[in-house]
């Protein structure tokens, strides 16, 4: 096995974890908790606590979506367009890798990692936005007795370390398998 194919493989592991981190922190209504009233809200919906009773963005003729701030549909809109360039880049890893194809394209490997990045650049504004947008509008942040930050959150911002490596090991791999095929006619 070559060099370029153990590192296309590697970065598929890590391409994975950042997809399926991606995809919690994406669905979870777990993004920051309102202190005085104990509800959670995510990207997508709200949840009321003991009960963890959950209100979606489409129920009752997306009553919730409605009254969302524009920033927070920026924040889904945004992550949105990254969860979409993931799953791409993940579908053109799955074809790289079991199929062994695109020999006559050698340069897949470096697509799936800009990808990935570009990806990850969408992530990390519909993170910052959100972030900037609780803060304003709710005061939620780390140390705040209004709001604080939860699990899916930061989850969010680990996705976005993982997509970074894996995107940047992509790059690397398809960098060393353009090397390797160096002399291949293409047909």
């Amino acid at each position: 096995m070559s060099q370029a194919w153990m590192l296309m493989g590697i970065s598929f592991v890590i391409q994975f974890l950042a997809f399926l981190l991606s995809a919690i922190s994406f669905f979870s209504p777990f993004w920051y908790i309102e202190l005085n009233t104990l509800y959670r809200i995510g990207l997508w919906g709200r949840c009321d606590d003991p009960d963890l009773q959950c209100k979606w963005f489409y129920e009752n003729d997306y009553a919730w979506e409605k009254f969302i701030p524009r920033w927070q549909v920026a924040a889904q809109v945004l992550y949105s367009i990254a969860m979409g360039l993931l799953f791409i880049s993940l579908m053109l890893a799955v074809g790289q890798l079991i199929f062994r194809c695109c020999k006559t394209y050698f340069r897949l490997p470096i697509l799936i990692g800009i990808l990935i990045l570009v990806a990850m650049l969408f992530e990390l504004l519909s993170i910052t936005v959100f972030g900037i947008g609780a803060y304003q509008q709710f005061e939620v942040s780390l140390h705040s007795w209004v709001g604080h930050f939860e699990w899916a959150f930061f989850v969010g911002i680990a996705a976005l370390f993982v997509c970074t490596v894996a995107g940047i090991i992509f790059i690397h791999a398809g960098r060393k398998y353009v090397d390797e095929m160096r002399g291949y006619d293409n047909p």
